[in-house]
């Protein structure tokens, strides 16, 4: 059942006839330089959760898309945001806040207490992304403490920790 629907758009989670789909966008958006990233070390340990991944579909083309993985920060249960990508012919039609916003909603109704992601915080402070305390959160790799986001779901809820995969 999809989460939104639109003239143009049909918003819904990820399927298994997606994954090609998927993996085309982000190969267009990243090139192989994606894999060589922290966040892919994070994307290798924590399961996949394509009821908590967002595709954004128009006239049957897969044209924005958000991958979660399930996560943990000590008790805090939450979703990893990545990779996530607009197809460039797309972007500036206000596609990836539609993305980012289905993911994150996702995750909310899931009962998860945050979604942490890596990338620039002018563009997703707006969508309701933070920075992380400074040393907070310990990650599989070096990331640029400024790059380092999380959209808490939940009040209340301490964010802090090893990032660690969840079930």
């Amino acid at each position: 059942m999809p989460l939104d629907t639109s003239a143009e758009f049909v918003t819904r989670p990820e399927r298994a006839e997606d994954a090609c789909a998927f993996e085309a966008l982000f190969d267009a958006a990243f090139g192989p330089g994606r894999f060589a990233k922290t966040a892919e070390r994070v994307r290798e340990r924590a399961a996949h959760a394509p009821q908590l991944s967002i595709g954004l579909w128009s006239d049957g083309r897969l044209v924005g898309a958000a991958r979660q993985h399930r996560v943990r920060l000590g008790a805090a249960r939450g979703a990893f945001l990545g990779p996530f990508a607009v197809a460039a012919d797309r972007r500036g039609e206000g596609i990836g806040p539609r993305v980012i916003a289905a993911a994150a909603a996702a995750s909310r109704a899931a009962g998860l207490d945050f979604v942490l992601l890596v990338g620039p915080q002018s563009y997703f402070a707006p969508l309701g992304f933070e920075p992380v305390a400074r040393g907070a959160v310990k990650t599989p790799g070096a990331v640029d403490p400024a790059r380092l986001l999380v959209h808490p779901l939940r009040v209340g809820v301490s964010l802090d920790g090893e990032l660690t995969p969840d079930a």
